[in-house]
């Protein structure tokens, strides 16, 4: 998988507003707003055909792939809080999902 930085950032949010079981349509406009409407589409289908497992190994490979600078990483970290506070509920498992993934990919 040779992924873009947008189709990394497409997978990651919705992997994220995924934290919690669901998607809010908070959360689901937040991520239109911040990929572009191909590049979300075709993640989408991707991503609900992966199991937890293939979505965190993704993750991981693709970060590495990437060889993201601490600048992109703290952006995209910046963007998942942004994504979780959207719909007025921060929650615990969104904040497990948060420190698991800076350790994922950072």
């Amino acid at each position: 998988m040779n992924w873009t930085l947008d189709q990394f950032k497409a997978y990651l949010l919705l992997s994220a507003a995924h934290a919690d079981f669901g998607e809010s349509s908070e959360e689901h406009q937040f991520i239109e707003n911040k990929v572009d409407a191909e590049t979300l589409a075709s993640i989408t289908e991707e991503f609900q055909k992966d199991s937890d497992f293939q979505r965190i190994e993704k993750l991981k490979e693709s970060a590495k792939a990437l060889a993201l600078t601490q600048d992109q990483l703290d952006g995209l970290v910046s963007e998942m809080t942004g994504l979780f506070k959207t719909d007025g509920n921060f929650d615990q498992m969104e904040k497990n999902f948060l420190m698991m993934t800076k350790h994922i990919i950072g």
